[in-house]
C-alpha cells in the first residue's frame, strides 16, 4: 500500500501540460508556478529567440514542443523546411540561430527574399551539401578524376597534399569487390564556427553515393563518421 501511495504521488508530482500562451512573459510566469517537467506550447505569438528563454526556465531536461507564430509566419519544432519569403520584417541572428537549435530536423530555410542577415550569418546543411554535390557532379561527370588525385605536383616543385584522408590514407580506404577504390571525392573543410566537415563520394556498380558530415569535432572523427556512413551506403547499391 505504501509502495502504490509513492508511486501516485510521483504520478501527481509530473506534470507534462499542453497549453496555449500569448508570448513570453506569460509562458515565463507559467512555469514559474506550475513547474511543469514537460512542456508542449500549442498556440502562441514567439520568436525563436524567445522560445529559447522558455526552454531554459524548464527543469533540466524537460522536453519542449511548440506550434507557435512567428511574425506572419507559423513554425514548429518538428519542421524540415520553413519559407521567410513572406516574413515581415528582418531576422535577427539570434533569432536564426535560435531556431536552427530548437528545430533539429530542419534541413532548409527559404532565404531568396533575404529577410536575414546572410552576410554574417551562414546557413547550410547536409541536405544542402548532397543536392549541390549531385549537381555539381552532374553537370561535371570529369570531376572525380581530379578530385580521386591523392597528391598533386605543382609547376614550382611543391606536392600537394589531398585532405580527403577516407580516400588517401590506407586505414580509411575502401575498396570495392572488384578491386577498385570506390571513394573519388570530393571536398573537405574546415572553419571555427562549423568544426570539421567533408562531402564524400563513391562509386560502385556504376552507382553512386554522396555521403555529408558537417560539425565534427576534429579531422578524425569526421573521418570516421563518413567512412561508417559510406560503407552503409555503398554496401546498399
Amino acid at each position: 500500500v505504501l509502495l502504490l501511495l509513492i508511486l501516485c504521488g510521483l504520478c501527481f508530482t509530473a506534470q507534462a501540460d499542453t497549453v496555449s500562451l500569448k508570448g513570453l512573459n506569460e509562458a515565463l510566469k507559467y512555469i514559474r508556478k506550475n513547474q511543469p517537467t514537460e512542456l508542449t506550447i500549442e498556440s502562441g505569438k514567439f520568436k525563436p529567440s524567445e522560445l529559447i528563454q522558455v526552454k531554459n526556465a524548464l527543469p533540466a531536461g524537460a522536453p519542449f514542443h511548440f506550434t507557435v507564430s512567428w511574425s506572419n509566419i507559423t513554425y514548429s519544432d518538428d519542421i524540415t523546411e520553413l519559407d521567410l519569403t513572406e516574413m515581415k520584417g528582418a531576422v535577427s541572428r539570434d533569432d536564426l540561430e535560435a531556431l536552427i537549435s530548437l528545430c533539429p530536423n530542419i534541413r532548409h530555410i527559404d532565404n531568396s527574399a533575404k529577410r536575414y542577415p546572410w552576410k554574417s550569418f551562414n546557413v547550410t546543411t547536409c541536405y544542402d551539401q548532397a543536392k549541390l554535390a549531385r549537381e555539381i557532379l552532374a553537370k561535371h561527370p570529369e570531376l572525380p578524376k581530379y578530385t580521386s588525385c591523392k597528391t598533386w605536383k605543382m609547376p614550382d616543385g611543391q606536392t600537394i597534399i589531398n585532405h580527403n584522408n577516407v580516400m588517401r590514407m590506407d586505414k580509411w580506404k575502401i575498396v570495392n569487390p572488384d578491386g577498385t577504390e570506390a571513394v573519388d571525392g570530393l571536398k573537405t573543410g574546415y572553419i571555427n564556427a562549423g568544426g570539421s566537415s567533408v562531402v564524400l563520394t563513391g562509386k560502385r556498380k556504376g552507382r553512386r553515393a554522396i555521403v555529408v558530415v558537417l560539425g565534427s569535432a576534429s579531422a578524425q572523427l569526421r573521418d570516421s563518421n563518413a567512412r561508417n556512413l559510406m560503407v552503409d551506403a555503398l554496401s546498399s547499391l
